[in-house]
């Protein structure tokens, strides 16, 4: 049962069916606040953004009331993109629930005969972990457009993984333009080198925090496939940087599982995951159950130590060396050893008694000798 809850009079709010048929008139105003939620989402200042949410939040209490459901009839939203749940994340806020008792509600939509989670998963998890039976929420109506509601609320957010990043984003554009999830990375990746060699990228780029209208109009002078257009625009409507998204977000799509599951379950950030990535069975040159044993190894090593990306970097180069194949000797030449014992032989004895011409002759040849051996030596 939920500990030190805030002083709020629940009896007089909505915990009976009369009261949830009051929630329903109220409907209007929390859809008005939920799209103003949204709206500032979008917003490049995070901090001024926080803010504002707290103040609207505080509204949509306030006009739809908070009620306490049981914790078993909230199940978590399957287009959350917030995939990422550490054990360490959760035992933070239930040990702050169990503390504090739970200072703000959670955001669920009314879905059949259960209610599923707008915001505040964590809470839930934590509530979970406690043996708690009910939760404090507030329920605002269900959304058509689940995912994309979704992804804007967490999309700015500092903290979301970058692989739960990518794979919503995907799954955003994979919706919107009914392009392959390959297909998406790989156009993407091909009109960012484009535009990169056209010196066109700023260019695209100030387009992010400007109007749907002003995007479109921006794009339409860049020369773009249909598909190409599409992209960019979906992405630009999302204020994400395509350049951005191509060159840091994309590739966690293609990390090794192991590393995937690393992410979610131990915390390890991006751009170590793409640092350990580079330990595969042919960089290695060895099995795949052996690389995976490798980059296990290796990735427990990045955690316990807390290596900074550099030092992860210079943790998977020194791995790669110690797996490269020691070359082999170079075979002994029979004429090369001949000729130089002959040499040897030529002592000042037997240069003494030669003729000038003769050691003329020897030096020329020596010279022309020299100076293929040099470029021989130049050519390894």
């Amino acid at each position: 049962m939920a500990k030190k809850r805030p002083i709020v009079d629940m009896d007089n709010l909505f915990s009976s069916a009369n009261q949830v048929y009051q929630l329903s008139e109220s409907e209007e105003k929390i859809q008005e606040l939920t799209a103003e939620i949204e709206r500032l989402r979008q917003t490049p200042d995070a901090s001024e953004l926080e803010t504002e949410l707290e103040r609207l939040r505080d509204q949509l209490v306030q006009g739809g009331g908070i009620r306490e459901i049981l914790v078993a009839q909230i199940e978590p939203n399957p287009d959350q993109p917030r995939q990422t749940f550490t054990a360490e994340s959760i035992e933070g806020i239930a040990a702050s629930l169990e503390r504090f008792g739970q200072l703000q509600p959670a955001i669920v939509m009314e879905a059949a005969d259960k209610f599923l989670l707008f915001d505040g998963e964590r809470r839930w998890r934590g509530a979970r972990q406690l043996g708690w039976k009910t939760l404090q929420v507030v329920v605002i109506p269900s959304k058509s457009e689940l995912h994309r509601e979704a992804l804007l609320t967490s999309l700015h957010r500092e903290d979301l993984n970058p692989l739960d990043k990518a794979e919503a984003i995907l799954k955003e554009l994979n919706e919107n333009t009914q392009l392959e999830p390959e297909q998406i990375i790989r156009e993407l990746g091909s009109v960012m080198r484009r535009l990169s060699k056209q010196g066109k990228l700023a260019q695209l780029t100030e387009l992010v925090s400007t109007s749907t209208q002003t995007q479109a109009q921006g794009l339409d002078t860049l020369k773009l496939s249909e598909n190409e257009r599409t992209l960019l625009l979906e992405l630009l409507k999302l204020q994400l940087n395509p350049a951005s998204v191509s060159a840091n977000i994309f590739p966690m799509v293609s990390l090794w599982d192991d590393l995937k599951q690393a992410m979610r379950d131990s915390g390890l950030k991006g751009f170590q995951a793409v640092a350990l990535n580079q330990l595969s069975p042919k960089n290695l040159n060895v099995t795949s159950k052996k690389a995976a044993n490798i980059r296990a190894k290796a990735t427990a090593q990045v955690l316990a130590e807390n290596l900074s990306v550099a030092k992860t970097r210079q943790r998977v180069k020194q791995i790669l060396l110690d797996h490269q194949p020691e070359k082999p000797a170079p075979k002994s030449n029979r004429a090369i050893a001949t000729a130089t014992k002959t040499l040897d032989k030529l002592s000042s004895e037997i240069l003494s008694s030669a003729s000038p011409e003769q050691l003329e002759q020897l030096q020329q040849r020596l010279r022309d000798k020299l100076e293929e051996i040099s470029r021989a030596i130049s050519e390894r």
